[in-house]
C-alpha cells in the first residue's frame, strides 16, 4: 500500500571458483519516491564489512570491502542485500542495476538487472452518524462523518459531497 513497506532484495552471483571482491562500491540508486524506510532493516550476507542504509535515502549502497563467495562446482557462489523500502508515489515503480555498475576483482555484471514493486493507493473509506441517532419532528441531531485514509502517506485533492433524503435539513 502508499507508505507501506516492502523488503528489497538484491542477490549477487560469482561463478567463478574465487571469492569476487568488489572494485568499487555497488550504489543501488531507487526510482523516484521510493526510499529506505524507518528503520531501515538492512543486512548483508556478503563477506566484509559496511553497508549504506540510512532511513529516508533514495540508495542503499555496499562498499568495496565486501566480496561475493567462490562458486563450487555447477554451483555458484551467492550474497544477499536486504533493506526494507518504501514508496511515497502509487503505481509501478522499477528499480534497476545497471549493466556494469557491479565492479569486481572477476568482473562486471553484463546486464541489468531490474525488479517492480507495485503500490497501490487504498481508497478512502466513509463512515457516517448521528448522535442522538433518534429525535422528534424538527428536532435536532448532529451528524458526524469520519473520512479514514488507510494509507500510510496523505491522500491530497479529496473532494467531498453528501446528499441528505428528503425532508432532512442543515439546522440553523
Amino acid at each position: 500500500a502508499l507508505g507501506g513497506t516492502a523488503t528489497l532484495t538484491i542477490t549477487l552471483t560469482n561463478a567463478n571458483n574465487v571469492a569476487a571482491s568488489l572494485a568499487s562500491a555497488l550504489t543501488d540508486a531507487f526510482p523516484t519516491g521510493m526510499v529506505v524506510a524507518t528503520p531501515p532493516s538492512a543486512s548483508t550476507t556478503c563477506p566484509g564489512s559496511g553497508l549504506t542504509a540510512v532511513a529516508g535515502a533514495s540508495s542503499v549502497s555496499l562498499p568495496a570491502t565486501r566480496s561475493i563467495p567462490a562458486g563450487s562446482g555447477a554451483t555458484a557462489g551467492s550474497c544477499t542485500v536486504t533493506v526494507d523500502v518504501t514508496s511515497s508515489l502509487s503505481g509501478t515503480a522499477t528499480n534497476t542495476i545497471a549493466a556494469g555498475a557491479l565492479q569486481t576483482s572477476n568482473g562486471s555484471n553484463a546486464s541489468p538487472a531490474s525488479a517492480q514493486l507495485v503500490v497501490n493507493a487504498l481508497a478512502p473509506t466513509t463512515t457516517k452518524a448521528f448522535t442522538p441517532s433518534n429525535i422528534a419532528p424538527n428536532g435536532t441531531s448532529v451528524l458526524s462523518i469520519t473520512i479514514t485514509n488507510p494509507n500510510g502517506a496523505a491522500i491530497t485533492a479529496v473532494d467531498f459531497g453528501d446528499s441528505y433524503p428528503a425532508g432532512l435539513v442543515n439546522a440553523a
